[in-house]
């Protein structure tokens, strides 16, 4: 056997070609899609802070402005309701600041839902008191609705977040 030859049983060898191969690839999980019931209810969660948050600084702007909130067809005056009856106008200034903040905080719920994820799930759920308290105060018929739909929803695909 000439050395070339030896060189070349060498590399050929299966302890080299073992040595020298490629480990196979891990296994890869496919990556999962959220819930759909979780998008459903981050759709509705954003549809009700986009409606806490977007009239907000106008409404406040108004009230500040012009001492009363603005009449609007076919609604009459929005946010109307106790708070607009009982409070004084700072503090009802601050209750449309307040809601203005819960809309924020609500889109990055919706936001934490979309993806899939507990946490916006759990934040949600703890946004519900001060949301249940603004309903109340403002006099909102359709967001009690969406909320319970939201849970509902949320709950279905509770064991599937992560």
């Amino acid at each position: 056997m000439t050395t070339l030859q030896k060189f070349i049983d060498t590399l050929t060898s299966p302890a080299v070609l073992l040595r020298n191969s490629n480990p196979k690839p891990a296994i890869q999980q496919p990556v999962s899609e959220p819930p759909s019931a979780t998008r459903a209810a981050a759709v509705l969660l954003w549809t009700v802070a986009a409606g806490w948050g977007l009239p907000a600084p106008w409404l406040m702007w108004w009230v500040l402005a012009r001492d009363r909130l603005p009449v609007l067809p076919f609604i009459g005056n929005p946010n109307g309701g106790p708070f607009y009856s009982h409070l004084s106008r700072d503090a009802f200034v601050l209750m449309l600041l307040l809601s203005f903040v819960l809309g924020i905080l609500q889109s990055y719920a919706a936001w934490l839902l979309w993806a899939g994820k507990r946490a916006g799930a759990a934040l949600q759920f703890g946004l519900l008191p001060v949301e249940a308290v603004l309903w109340y105060g403002f006099a909102l018929p359709f967001p009690p609705l969406f909320a319970l739909i939201r849970i509902a929803l949320t709950l279905n695909a509770w064991r599937r977040l992560t």
